[in-house]
């Protein structure tokens, strides 16, 4: 028996934020079970919401995650088209200004407190999109470029992966293991 009723949903943004995280989780079980075409179907459904939410941040994310998923399936036109999706969407964000920025008085998209208290759960975007992470997503993207442009027999493949080192280098630093990795 419950002891208290049951929180309510105190906004719209508030709900499609909780089937936001649904549709992550949803991904993961999709992937698990080898069903590659329906993860990229609910990761299609997240970037949907996310636009929706007015909440780019984690689009580069979304977009990286369809890239992965198509690329195992062997699709890799379309991969790389996912890959490009996120290079566009991080090189805008990272010529924005940070949120705290764009509006100081701004209410925060949910109530994280709220949340946990109700559900138990974290939500994928309660906390801001630092600038050093816009440098490592940048240069992962590079990366999966590179990866799904080499799939395909574009010679500038190498370009990407040299963009993908010296972004690492210029932002993590010589000795970073994920700099390391793109030499």
């Amino acid at each position: 028996r419950l002891t208290a009723a049951p929180v309510a949903p105190p906004n719209e943004r508030w709900r499609l934020a909780l089937r936001l995280n649904m549709l992550n989780l949803h991904t993961g079980v999709l992937k698990q079970g080898k069903d590659l075409k329906g993860a990229v179907r609910r990761l299609q459904e997240a970037v949907e919401l996310l636009q929706q939410l007015d909440h780019p941040a984690e689009l580069p994310t979304c977009h990286l995650n369809i890239c992965a998923l198509y690329s195992e399936i062997g699709m890799h036109a379309e991969a790389l088209a996912q890959a490009y999706l996120a290079l566009q969407v991080t090189k805008k964000l990272m010529a924005a200004p940070p949120q705290s920025e764009l509006s100081p008085t701004a209410e925060p998209l949910i109530d994280q407190k709220l949340v946990e208290s109700a559900v138990g759960l974290e939500l994928p975007f309660a906390e801001p999109w630092e600038q050093g992470r816009r440098e490592t997503q940048l240069a992962i993207t590079y990366y999966n470029v590179a990866v799904e442009m080499e799939h395909l027999k574009q010679p500038a493949h190498v370009e990407a992966f040299h963009t993908a080192y010296l972004v690492a280098k210029e932002s993590l630093g010589a000795a970073h293991a994920l700099t390391g990795q793109f030499r």
